[in-house]
Order: C-alpha cells, then sequence, then structure tokens
C-alpha cells in the first residue's frame, strides 16, 4: 500500500512539473496560466479522495453489523 501511494505522490510531481512546462510556453494572459496549473492538479485530488472514500466505504460496510439482522 505504501509502495501505491508513493507512487501516486510521483506522478502527480511528473503531471504538475509537465503541465507546468507546457503551459509556460502557451500564449496566455497570466490569471488563465494560474487557473490552468491548477485544473489537472484539482482534477487528481478529486480523484484520490473519491477512490478513498470509496475504499473507506467497503471496508466500513464489512465492519458495522446488519440493522436488519437482529
Amino acid at each position: 500500500m505504501k509502495g501505491r501511494k508513493i507512487l501516486f505522490v510521483v506522478g502527480l510531481v511528473l503531471l504538475s512539473s509537465t503541465g507546468g512546462a507546457a503551459i509556460a510556453q502557451t500564449e496566455l494572459p497570466f490569471l488563465l496560466k494560474e487557473a490552468a496549473l491548477m485544473l489537472p492538479l484539482q482534477v487528481a485530488a478529486l480523484s484520490y479522495v473519491v477512490w478513498y472514500w470509496r475504499g473507506r466505504d467497503r471496508s466500513n460496510r464489512s465492519r458495522s453489523p446488519d440493522i436488519n439482522s437482529v
């Protein structure tokens, strides 16, 4: 599990560095460059949160007792 987290962080670093280099070469206004740089990181953070919460829901379901079986 720890290796997957490290791989995820390395992927985020590569994504942000290559995205930054690509955005720096474009002719966009400064405010649009900031938004364009943050968009991939926001998408990655949102996907990580969704992935985390889905895994947490599965683990909680297996531990919690079924109310209808009582």
